[in-house]
């Protein structure tokens, strides 16, 4: 039978660190992995997670059946303060695995295409020049689909939603600053603390990293974080651009919250294979490096950089329908309330509207 695999990395800031413990344990104490049509437990909870590399742990077990979904939750105990983070396994067939854009799919589709592959002893690219090229256009190629030119008629180009994920930062008591993740391009929204989390300031709203910082100079006491600034770290140009968040107030304990970012471009290889938005968008991502391809030879039609504008509109509008929120939330003005109120946690857990006699 196939196997699946948990895994989950602790960082402290962006610095990955071992925790105390690693182990699969749901809330209840009841799994560590069940599967979702019969709650039966797939994994034993207490089970304990495999160290692979500093801060980095994870289990793998095999599939009692094929095309079960699973959730697992991962606990992990640091500093003696206990959290838990939840997994969810869709399921997984062969067939999708397989029809995944990867970068060897795209490597040998630029390379029968430019004419650069023998077929001597199986399908190699003759020389390290060929392969330099290939790189570059896979490169552009990646770049012409995750930054789309605006699509008429819309005016403004369009975001994917696969690249604005969420993720979770643990904040320690009495640290101020940490490093946000290297693919770091942009935050969306707020910070929001983990369910479960004994606070009442939901979310930590973002502001200018100076007003963050003079009220820490202001007030430099412990408490529940209630506000955010984001600001560049000092150059390296070994390393690029780097960003870091600074909270106020100093955090008073161990806190664990999250928030969705823009991921910055990032090239694959043999190493990182899949690019994001493969399955879904495979047939965009290959004609957008077959365009770029196209640009490298004279007189070239241009069939792809058609088929690419063709494949992109209908990538964009599948994009757009899974991202689409139902509702926006609830619309109240708290414009003129302060953040600590007690008015704010009241708006917060939303209001009732009674029409005819009936409660919404």
């Amino acid at each position: 039978m196939a196997t699946r695999t948990i895994q989950r990395e602790w960082r402290v800031g962006d610095v990955l660190t071992d925790v105390t413990t690693a182990k699969l344990s749901d809330p209840t104490g009841v799994y560590g992995v069940k599967r979702d049509d019969t709650d039966a437990v797939v994994v034993a909870d207490g089970t304990a997670m495999t160290r692979t590399a500093t801060g980095k742990y994870e289990y793998t077990f095999t599939e009692p059946a094929a095309g079960l979904s699973y959730t697992g939750y991962v606990e992990f105990v640091y500093d003696g303060n206990t959290f838990r983070f939840e997994h969810d396994l869709p399921v997984v067939s062969s067939a999708a695995v397989s029809a995944s854009i990867t970068y060897s799919k795209l490597k040998e589709a630029i390379g029968l295409y430019l004419g650069y592959w023998t077929n001597a002893d199986g399908w190699t690219i003759t020389t390290a020049n060929q392969k330099v090229d290939i790189d570059d256009i896979i490169e552009a190629g990646l770049r012409r689909f995750y930054v789309p030119p605006p699509i008429q008629p819309a005016k403004t180009a369009h975001e994917w939603s696969f690249l604005r994920p969420v993720t979770s930062l643990v904040m320690t008591a009495e640290t101020t600053t940490y490093d946000l993740p290297a693919d770091y391009a942009g935050i969306e929204g707020g910070f929001s603390y983990a369910t479960g989390e004994d606070v009442l300031y939901n979310p930590i709203h973002v502001t200018s990293e100076q007003e963050v910082r003079q009220r820490l100079i202001d007030n430099d006491s412990t408490g529940v974080p209630t506000l955010a600034g984001i600001r560049p770290k000092s150059m390296n140009y070994t390393t690029g651009t780097r960003y870091e968040v600074l909270f106020w107030l100093a955090p008073d304990e161990n806190y664990t919250v999250y928030y969705r970012y823009r991921v910055g471009f990032q090239m694959i290889s043999d190493a990182n294979p899949y690019p994001p938005g493969g399955l879904e968008h495979g047939h965009t991502i290959m004609e957008a490096c077959l365009a770029e391809a196209e640009t490298t030879v004279p007189d070239a039609v241009g069939i792809h950089n058609a088929r690419y504008q063709e494949f992109l509109r209908a990538s964009i509008a599948r994009d757009a329908s899974l991202a689409c929120p139902e509702t926006l939330g609830l619309n109240v003005d708290r414009s003129d309330v302060p953040l600590n109120s007690a008015a704010v946690i009241h708006a917060r857990t939303g209001y009732l509207v009674t029409y005819n006699g009936v409660e919404y």
